[in-house]
């Protein structure tokens, strides 16, 4: 009988040890369920690669990952702000609008919570008409009708600025709608433009779609308009086309400016460093998966900065956690976008 209540009592011990030395570490407690939000919706050419993201996640961390679809950049970022959900798909432009005031935030700059995770895409938002309307500049969209882009969109609130900023706004009629409402008014003709976030300089698929029976072709800015549209708003960041872009599929007229943004993963700051660690390793590790669902991520590397850090300052950090793998990469991060908790 004392034999036996040793045994007992050594079994307890045992097990009383392993659950000390499987406990999770001071801080890492979090919650079991994340909420991520995507920036898109389920038609357009971005859904497979963004949800791609939060699933290859969700393998490595001991809290499974939900999917929701809040409507856009902005939507998807003031749900990361407000505490809706845990991790979102965002772009520079929206962050620096969020945390500095302006934009839909115009007076309301957020506290700043949100904490970069690794680069998602560098994308253009080009405005499309179809061949042979005449239309091949900017202010040929007076009088005409135009879908700026799915509604809470970066891409929407973007066109919608830089219209203002040259005087054009009022005289545009602003088609809103779905993006599949925008995408069968331009087939049906009852749109003369269509605006669409674009990766790697190709057609997206709604592009492609539009084109089984209108060919497209598309507009750009000028140097002149960029510079106008800066003096109201010195956040929305632009580039100009090479000259091979879109080659072969829509022609590209005037001097190839387009409003352009770099567009990251973010998560709430108070994330667990090992959980955000392993989900940064995870996902460059398998960048070549996402790289097939969304051929231009093959355009950059992930661990080149600052790629993905607008050029515009503001209060921009990585996590804890992305930092830390990134240095075991030997980036030299640099020292604006390491955050408070690691000085």
């Amino acid at each position: 009988m004392k034999k036996f209540g040793l045994v007992i009592g050594v079994v307890v011990l045992v097990l009383a040890m392993l659950a000390v030395g499987c406990a999770k570490p001071a801080g890492e407690e979090y919650k079991s369920q994340l909420v991520f939000a995507i920036s898109t919706k389920p038609e357009s050419g971005d859904y497979p690669a963004q949800t791609r993201i939060a699933t290859l996640g969700d393998e490595v961390i001991p809290a499974s990952v939900t999917i929701t679809t809040p409507g856009g950049s902005d939507a998807a970022t003031e749900a990361l702000l407000t505490g809706e959900a845990d991790l979102c798909n965002s772009n520079a432009v929206t962050v620096i609008a969020a945390l500095e005031g302006m934009g839909n935030w115009e007076g309301k700059p957020r506290e700043n919570i949100l904490r970069g995770l690794h680069p998602r895409d560098l994308q253009d938002n080009v405005v499309s008409v179809v061949a042979g309307s005449g239309i091949t500049k900017m202010s040929d969209l007076v009088g005409k009708s135009a879908f700026y882009g799915h509604p809470g969109t970066n891409c929407n609130a973007n066109m919608k600025r830089a219209m203002v900023a040259l005087g054009y706004d009022e005289d545009i009629e602003e088609y809103v709608g779905s993006l599949s409402d925008g995408v069968a008014a331009m087939k049906d003709r009852r749109i003369d433009a269509y605006v669409k976030t674009t990766r790697g300089e190709v057609a997206d698929a709604t592009h492609i779609d539009i084109m089984v029976t209108q060919e497209l072709e598309l507009i750009t800015f000028t140097k002149a308009e960029v510079d106008k549209i800066h003096e109201m708003y010195p956040w929305i960041t632009y580039r100009q086309l090479g000259p091979d872009a879109f080659k072969g599929q829509m022609k590209v007229y005037g001097e190839g400016w387009v409003n352009t943004d770099k567009a990251p993963t973010l998560c709430n700051k108070d994330l667990p460093e090992e959980w955000m660690y392993n989900w940064v390793k995870h996902e460059i590790e398998n960048w070549d998966d996402l790289t097939a669902l969304m051929g231009s991520l093959g355009t950059f590397d992930p661990l080149e900065f600052p790629m993905w850090v607008s050029e515009v300052e503001t209060d921009f950090y990585l996590h804890p956690g992305a930092v830390r793998y990134y240095r075991e990469m030997g980036v030299q991060v640099p020292d604006n976008v390491i955050p408070p908790e690691m000085k």
